[in-house]
């Protein structure tokens, strides 16, 4: 519309207003005249605010559905698909009355796609954009139109980033200071010191942090971040005690400079004995409100008086980040069942949209058996029915001690799950554990398992660390990495390893493709293991791995960087950073 005839409509709504005014006065019968719709300028439209793919997801087709949510003065948008956060390259840009579109052309593989939009009314477009969000493109496509497993850019530069804790050893004090750090990646990769370190958990040596990626939950396009505190004054192994334990979980914001340094929200500051923040984890979208939700758990937890029954919390994102009270708790329903073992978001296991969720519960007695159980996400957020229980035979009692969920294995567009039981003993061997995969489907995962890969003889504690790694080697199937104690030569005795397990259209393998090894320092359990996603923006996924090394004053943690490649994980390490250390 132009602007003369925007003002002879303005100019003929105002006579027509006079003169009904006018007629009224006087008592003659009023005259009804048309009422004349005025358009709003360009400035006067407002942006739509995103809601899928998932900010920082993986979509499941090379054409995923975009979708948004309209502001009252708009009926459409004007959305750009581009190759940078600045939208300078764009690769496409799609006109849309309503609040969805399709790509009309297919988007590069394997990388990063940002995407804006700007309101429109009629043949009007709004000047300014919403947020700008990212998602990353899989090298096949799948008749599933979902997307899930967010990536950990804390800075929004396209590249994934590695967030690790460690402690550190204060001589002065005599404490151990605990702190998050985060390395930006970047074309050469993830720097070896730290772009940012996170201090203020100080405790003594009986403590832990866990450290979480969670996706965007206060839908500003960057990576947020959950760490859990906890510390016990007792030094039994966590499956037949009743500790006094104490512990929180914080929220931190992710921006272009980083992660905040102070948290959006700190959660179980109320809750002394609960061993709240034990255990940490991203849950995905599980509402489909386009905000990411964090899952907490008090494993040690006595609700209603059922001694360490557990409790895990989930707790819903929004536009100021995340809530103050949980929105969906479950409650262990016996004592000592210790609900919240092992909890994950498992990506969207039944292709419906909405993440799902998988929470481990471990039985104390040998006689029985673990237990993991999956709840689906929907309109209304988690259900409180699991729609998958999955338990293994008898000897199989630490079943459940670790899961990983998000992983695509076979390709096929549904999240699969991964169960460890790092204490069974395959054929009376010694306990060198076994690492159940469950698929999923339209169903949601299916019960029976696609492989159980069994420890090495001589192994031990084969499961008790998962991560899906996403997919290294550009055939469009994540993989999994395992970690798990083995012999070594030599006055060691014993190493950590990680083993990688490659995925294809049928499956998980049965065998590792790459195995890293460390010698053991310390605790034989090692370091965590996380798939960050690609921190070099190559088009391959990489892995992470935690160890310890002796300097034979102290123990080193550090994190070694080992990128994806077209022949998979490389043996040696891109990158090493340093994080903390404590002594021998």
């Amino acid at each position: 519309m132009s602007k003369r005839e925007q003002q002879r409509r303005e100019a003929a709504t105002l006579v027509a207003a006079a003169m009904l005014g006018a007629a009224g006065c006087t008592g003659r019968r009023r005259v009804s005249s048309p009422t004349v719709a005025i358009a709003p300028s360009a400035s006067q439209v407002d942006a739509p605010r995103l809601v899928a793919p998932m900010s920082l997801g993986d979509v499941t087709q090379r054409r995923p559905t975009l979708r948004w949510a309209l502001p009252p003065s708009a009926d459409g948008a004007v959305v750009e698909l581009c190759h940078d956060r600045a939208c300078a390259r764009v690769i496409e840009t799609l006109t849309v009355r309503g609040t969805s579109a399709r790509p009309g052309t297919d988007l590069p593989a394997g990388r990063a796609v940002f995407w804006r939009a700007r309101g429109r009314r009629g043949s009007e477009a709004g000047q300014t954009h919403g947020a700008t969000w990212s998602f990353h493109v899989p090298a096949r496509d799948t008749a599933v139109d979902t997307s899930f497993n967010p990536r950990s850019d804390v800075n929004g530069d396209g590249f994934d980033d590695v967030v690790a804790s460690a402690p550190r050893y204060d001589e002065r004090s005599g404490t151990y200071v605990y702190r998050v750090s985060v390395s930006f990646g970047g074309a050469s990769g993830a720097a070896a010191a730290p772009a940012q370190v996170i201090e203020g958990w100080e405790s003594g040596d009986r403590a832990s942090l866990e450290v979480a990626s969670v996706g965007d939950v206060n839908g500003d396009g960057y990576c947020d971040v959950v760490v859990g505190w906890g510390q016990s004054d007792d030094d039994g192994d966590g499956a037949s005690r009743v500790e006094t334990c104490t512990g929180t979980a914080s929220v931190f914001l992710g921006g272009p400079a980083g992660l905040s340094t102070t948290p959006q929200r700190v959660l179980g500051e109320t809750e002394p004995g609960a061993c709240v923040g034990g255990e940490v984890a991203g849950a995905g979208d599980v509402n489909g409100d386009g905000y990411a939700d964090v899952l907490v758990a008090a494993t040690t937890a006595s609700p209603r008086g059922r001694e360490l029954a557990g409790v895990v919390r989930a707790y819903y994102g929004g536009a100021t980040g995340i809530a103050a009270a949980p929105q969906w708790e479950l409650e262990g329903t016996h004592a000592r069942e210790l609900l919240g073992r092992s909890i994950a978001g498992a990506g969207d296991v039944d292709g419906d949209g909405f993440g799902d969720v998988a929470v481990g519960a471990l039985a104390v007695s040998r006689s029985s058996v673990g237990v993991v159980r999956v709840f689906a996400g929907g309109p209304s957020g988690l259900s409180t029915t699991p729609q998958r229980e999955i338990q293994r035979p008898r000897g199989h009692w630490s079943f459940g001690s670790s899961v990983a969920g998000a992983g695509d294995v076979n390709g096929d567009g549904y999240a699969d799950l991964a169960v460890g039981a790092p204490d069974v003993r395959p054929d009376e061997r010694a306990l060198s554990g076994s690492v159940s995969v469950f698929g999923g489907s339209a169903d949601g995962v299916v019960e029976a398992p696609l492989r159980v890969i069994e420890g090495a003889v001589g192994a031990s504690g084969f499961g008790r660390s998962l991560a899906w790694i996403r997919d290294v080697d550009g055939d469009g199937c994540a993989e999994l990495a395992v970690g798990v104690s083995i012999p070594a030569s030599g006055a060691q005795g014993a190493a950590m390893a990680a083993q990688v397990f490659h995925g294809d259209p049928s499956g998980v393998a049965a065998t590792p493709r790459r195995v890293i090894t460390e010698p053991i320092v310390g605790d034989p359990r090692g370091g965590p293991l996380v798939g960050p996603g690609d921190v070099n923006g190559d088009g391959f996924a990489d892995l992470c791995v935690t160890f310890a090394r002796s300097n034979g004053v102290y123990r080193v943690t550090r994190t070694g960087v080992f990128p994806g490649g077209a022949s998979g994980i490389a043996a040696t390490p891109l990158r090493e950073i340093v994080e903390g250390s404590v002594p021998e």
